[in-house]
């Protein structure tokens, strides 16, 4: 059973402007800003209708350690202190430039089941124009 829970709400898990081209794939953010929870199992991750792999899917924490989705289970799950910050790389084709929709479907406890969507968007490059600093003295 899906938890009620507004989309409003839950969308504050989803860090905007973090969606990404990487080499290793895309990468976005998620950062607990609503309660203490624990992960017990990642069900779903889409972007523009399209479920990504579970076994391509794992998150990269601050000290550089890898946890693949597909090993957070109801047994194993992923502690998710309130701020924790967790960079999510999927390994899948690049995203074109523009908007798209990403989807979320999981567990945690003690919610439950919960699901949500997000639009962001992968922004153009910006050229790095080398400058010279000087005063405006």
């Amino acid at each position: 059973m899906i938890m009620k829970i507004p989309k409003l709400i839950l969308r504050q898990l989803y860090t905007f402007s973090s969606l990404r081209n990487t080499e290793q794939g895309v990468r976005f953010t998620i950062k607990n800003r609503l309660s203490q929870a624990e992960l017990q199992q990642v069900e779903k991750i889409a972007i523009d209708g399209k479920a990504l792999p579970l076994e391509k899917i794992f998150i990269e924490e601050e000290s550089g350690e890898k946890i693949w989705i597909k090993d957070i289970t109801p047994e194993n799950p992923l502690h998710f202190p309130l701020g924790r910050v967790l960079n999510v790389y999927c390994q899948c084709e690049p995203l074109s430039i523009g908007k798209h929709t990403l989807e979320f479907q999981f567990k945690v406890q003690p919610f439950g089941k919960l699901k949500f969507d997000v639009q962001d968007s992968i922004p153009k490059e910006e050229e790095k124009i080398v400058r010279i600093p000087r005063s405006d003295v």
